[in-house]
């Protein structure tokens, strides 16, 4: 691929997705002009999804099926597929904003990086407007820590570049695009920006949230492939514990509190972080560990960076909205825990 190649690719997998699957298609295929393929793998959809998708004449559109091997198996046919410089992410039950992709592509060239992801509104089954993900911005050296206590790339927003990456795959596990981001901040770079470009509908089914059943054993050696690429050493049994807790797991709190305790040192040791970036991480990892462990004791020590600069104090804003949209979500979705 030549460095002015600007074609994109839009990758989708396909799980059952309707009543939603319709509207997707019919705006995605709204932004032709801005995308050279529509490529649509099917994971063995048994409510009309397929059939819908055979009936729709579009000469960007391609489509395969493939019998339940999940979405990473989906997304790597996809890959496979692939002719694009660049390839989107969405899925069918979201809705594109008008743009999106001609706006990421001219974000993406112009930051040079790797991968590239966006802000998305939170939609509820009907369509109503509930809240926002990805409010924040993050610089890639920002990204790449961030990801060691939570994922902060919104996956359907994203935009990769694959002339970076050619041989690029997706991990297969059912928390994929997670692993997938470990690996790749700790080969290349991942930026962020607030701007909206997707509809992220919230409904309970949503195939990114169903990973529950994934083994941590899966998803270590990505998240130690990234802390070794940061020079950060930390005990496998305080790793085992936090991924254990990410995937919703029996988790040992005083020895989750001991490993955030430890990426605190590792942050404040960091020679490569300006004052800026660890003003933003502290306030971010103690925010973190106040929501998740409902402490107001680590919210308030998060509050307390953030009082140290305008920046800082800025994230703790935006942390909080996201807070409340976290709770919306998980409202949603009929998550009580």
């Amino acid at each position: 691929m030549a460095e002015s190649d600007s074609t994109l690719s839009i990758l989708m997998p396909v799980k059952d997705a309707m009543p939603y699957l319709k509207q997707c298609v019919d705006l995605l295929l709204k932004e032709e002009a801005d995308f050279d393929q529509l490529i649509i793998v099917d994971d063995g959809s048994t409510d009309g999804s397929y059939d819908y998708l055979t009936q729709i004449k579009h000469p960007k559109l391609v489509i395969n099926r493939s019998e339940g091997k999940g979405v990473a198996a989906a997304l790597n046919t996809a890959l496979a597929m692939n002719t694009s410089r660049y390839v989107a992410r969405m899925d069918a039950d979201d809705l594109v904003i008008p743009g999106r992709f001609r706006l990421q592509k001219e974000i993406i060239k112009d930051r040079a990086v790797m991968a590239l992801t966006n802000g998305a509104l939170i939609i509820s089954k009907q369509g109503f407007l509930v809240g926002r993900f990805g409010v924040n911005e993050l610089s890639p050296n920002l990204i790449k820590r961030v990801l060691l206590w939570r994922n902060p790339v919104v996956h359907p927003a994203t935009i990769l570049d694959m002339h970076k990456m050619p041989s690029f795959r997706y991990p297969n596990m059912e928390i994929e695009d997670y692993a997938a981001w470990l690996y790749l901040a700790s080969q290349n770079e991942i930026a962020s920006s607030r701007r909206i470009v997707l509809k992220q509908r919230i409904h309970g089914r949503n195939i990114s949230y169903m990973f529950k059943h994934t083994n941590p054993n899966q998803l270590k050696p990505f998240y130690k492939v990234l802390l070794d690429s940061l020079n950060y050493e930390i005990q496998d049994k305080f790793i085992d514990n936090f991924l254990n807790f990410t995937l919703s797991r029996m988790a040992s709190t005083s020895d989750l509190e001991e490993y955030f305790e430890q990426l605190v040192a590792l942050i404040y040791s960091d020679l490569s972080l300006s004052k800026f970036e660890r003003s933003i991480l502290l306030v971010d990892l103690n925010f973190h560990l106040g929501k998740r462990l409902k402490s107001f004791r680590y919210l308030f020590k998060s509050l307390n960076k953030a009082l140290l600069s305008p920046h800082a104090l800025r994230h703790f804003i935006l942390l909080s909205i996201t807070l409340g949209n976290f709770v919306t979500y998980r409202r949603m979705r009929g998550d009580r825990s």
